[in-house]
Formats: structure tokens, sequence, C-alpha cells
């Protein structure tokens, strides 16, 4: 297996990234942070952005004081519930 350094700029696409598809397939987006402006591409204030703008519930701890605060978007956790209900009422069949 080759094993390659990212260059700091690709690196940064790559926290995009993955932030960007954790808030996309999360109920609840939980974040530990200081509640800094964006300091660069692929950081915590550039994905709880992203976050709110797709109506993602946030479970905010401050980084520094340990507060704690929620933003809740009623319809997505509905949803949620919905699917998750959803998922439990399935029947699984004998052989699982």
């Amino acid at each position: 297996m080759e094993i390659r350094a990212l260059k700091k700029e690709n690196r940064r696409q790559v926290y995009r990234r993955a932030g960007v598809w954790v808030a996309d397939n999360c109920d609840v987006l939980f974040v530990i942070w200081d509640g800094d402006k964006e300091k660069g591409v692929g950081g915590t204030a550039e994905i709880v952005d992203y976050a709110r703008t797709v109506q993602r519930s946030l479970i905010w701890i401050h980084s520094e004081t340990g507060q704690i605060a929620e933003e809740k978007f009623e319809k997505s956790l509905l949803e949620a519930f919905r699917r998750h209900g959803a998922y439990n009422d399935e029947k699984l069949s004998s052989g699982e």
C-alpha cells in the first residue's frame, strides 16, 4: 500500500468533503467548536454553516467554556424519526 502525503490545500478539500458527507448523513450534528469565524476550507465553521444551510439540527459544545447549545430544525428531526420508525418496523426474514 502506497501512502502519500497530501498538500495542505488538498487536505483541506478532503476535510471539507468529509464534513459535508457527515452533515448530509447524520440526523443531528455534534460539534466541539470555539465559535470563531471561518479560518479556511474544511474547518468547523464552514461545516457548521453548511449544516445550518441544509437544516441539520446541531448540538454545539463550546470548546473553551463547555457550554452546550442546541439548534433544532424540527422538519429534519421529524423526518429522521420517520426514517428510524420505518427501519425499526421492517420485518426480518427467519434467515437473518
